[in-house]
């Protein structure tokens, strides 16, 4: 039986890479790679679908940004036909990044407090979980 190897690398694309720093300038975030944990969040919470980019370049090393193990748990956890984890997060960076680009747009900046709130609304008014309803851009 043949295991396809993972990511030793996380990339993003031009427009991923736009994103990252826009949200930096829209938030309290210093990190680009905290951005991108967030928006892994962000698109895991609301069950977003993942976004397949091209032409990625080298950002961080899986190790540096997913030390503990603990996004790649996640990922598995409510994907669990994901074979490749940090290949599959990279999508989720990339529609999470464009999600948090709309809601910039609307609201001029971040609002953490509404995501939540709009997140806990969601899976009351669908009755399931989020990450069972699919959004798609």
């Amino acid at each position: 039986m043949k295991v396809n190897p993972d990511r030793k690398t996380i990339g993003v694309s031009v427009e991923s890479e736009r994103i990252l720093k826009l949200v930096i300038e829209k938030t309290y975030f210093k990190e680009q790679a905290d951005v991108a944990r967030f928006a892994v969040s962000t698109s895991l919470s609301r069950g977003l679908k993942n976004l397949t980019e091209e032409n990625l370049g080298t950002k961080w090393n899986v190790g540096t940004f997913d030390p503990t193990g603990e996004i790649r748990t996640a990922v598995e956890a409510f994907h669990p036909e994901c074979t490749e984890p940090y290949r599959f997060m990279e999508g989720l960076i990339a529609i999470g990044l464009r999600f948090l680009e709309e809601h910039i747009k609307i609201h001029g900046f971040v609002d953490f407090e509404l995501l939540l709130a709009e997140t806990s609304q969601q899976e009351i008014e669908t009755n399931r979980p989020v990450d069972e309803t699919i959004v798609s851009n």
